[in-house]
């Protein structure tokens, strides 16, 4: 049955549709799956908060405290091997593309992903604190 689908090339006019559907729906499947277990988690919290409150016993302050506020500020240095990682990473997939005659339409993708490397360090720039070398200094 398969050696006649290919055969007679119904198995690749089958597989292209599919494979595009797959690739658009796998993204929405993984954020959906991220978020259904972000809810089951706070939805488990609030229980164990509204429990103790029944019984009358201390709510621990790290309950009631948020995700976000536990995570440290971002070290500018692990944001500078971000974009620098995402700008290598597009200019590889550019050339990538582009040496390869079949795929060479999609050299855009990479140009896509190296403009986000680009628009990184240009925020990593504009966002910057002046070294205190830098600073000026009264006379004298």
């Amino acid at each position: 049955m398969v050696e006649s689908l290919i055969a007679s090339g119904q198995l690749q006019n089958l597989l292209g549709p599919l494979v595009g559907i797959f690739s658009v729906m796998m993204p929405v499947a993984i954020v959906f799956i991220v978020l259904h277990f972000r809810h089951r988690r706070s939805a488990e919290t609030l229980a164990t908060v509204r429990y103790l409150a029944d019984k009358g016993l201390p709510v621990p302050a790290e309950l009631l405290r948020s995700d976000k506020e536990d995570r440290p500020a971002s070290d500018s240095r692990a944001m500078l091997m971000t974009s620098l990682s995402m700008l290598g990473a597009g200019i590889g997939l550019m050339i990538f593309f582009y040496t390869w005659p079949s795929m060479r339409f999609l050299w855009g993708v990479g140009a896509l992903v190296a403009i986000v490397g680009v628009a990184q360090l240009i925020g990593l720039w504009l966002t910057r604190k002046p070294a205190p070398d830098d600073a000026v200094t009264g006379p004298g």
